[in-house]
């Protein structure tokens, strides 16, 4: 009985994987990142002064795996991917009178979540969705700055719409924009007692390749 049942299991999975309705696969690829916090001042609370007077995207990366769901000629596609989004940001610091200018590279790790639904042409699609994106670290250069913090949060939500192309029911290439609908960060909280606000709003471009597995 219980061979009978697995082998209807596979059957039927066969059955739904040949008909194309189901499909499963590992996808990998670059982001650009900006921000929006430049041009904010920051003072610790003693006589120094620093302001992000760039902020410049740099390419980063992403790996995971995504599946397909054809349902009444659209599709679902959930996809789970690590993502690391780099930023070089300039800092210029003022201390008694004398400017120092410094340049660094943001790391942003996340856990990325996005569900997209999307129609095809052939083999060309179009999709968009909501995106999850769970903070699991982060590097920044105000962290250098003696007394002050930034305010983060640990995750936030956005949207991704894009496009893409299948080839030879094989390889997938897809091209998206990323956009944030809540705030990543939110203040730089000084010993002092200053908040300074900047409201940091990531947004990236994403170009990815995956190989369907089945």
């Amino acid at each position: 009985m219980r061979k009978f049942v697995l082998m209807l299991a596979l059957l039927g999975g066969a059955t739904l994987a040949n008909a194309q309705l189901f499909t499963f696969g590992l996808k990998a690829g670059i982001n650009t990142t900006t921000d929006v916090f430049k041009n904010v001042t920051i003072n610790n609370g003693a006589s120094d002064n620093w302001q992000i007077v760039k902020n410049n995207a740099k390419v980063g990366f992403q790996a995971g795996a995504f599946a397909r769901v054809k349902l009444l000629g659209f599709y679902v596609q959930p996809e789970f991917y690590y993502s690391q989004s780099r930023t070089e940001i300039t800092l210029s610091q003022v201390t008694a009178g004398q400017t120092t200018v410094k340049n660094e590279i943001n790391k942003l790790n996340t856990l990325n979540i996005p569900i997209l639904v999307g129609y095809k042409f052939g083999p060309l699609r179009v999709n968009a969705g909501p995106v999850a994106n769970i903070v699991v670290g982060n590097s920044n250069i105000i962290e250098d700055i003696t007394g002050v913090r930034q305010s983060m949060k640990t995750a936030n939500w956005g949207f991704q719409a894009g496009v893409g192309v299948d080839i030879l029911k094989t390889l997938t290439f897809d091209a998206r924009y990323e956009g944030s609908l809540s705030k990543l960060g939110s203040s730089y909280n000084t010993l002092a007692g200053s908040n300074v606000n900047f409201g940091s709003h990531p947004q990236q471009f994403i170009f990815t390749v995956g190989v369907f597995l089945f």
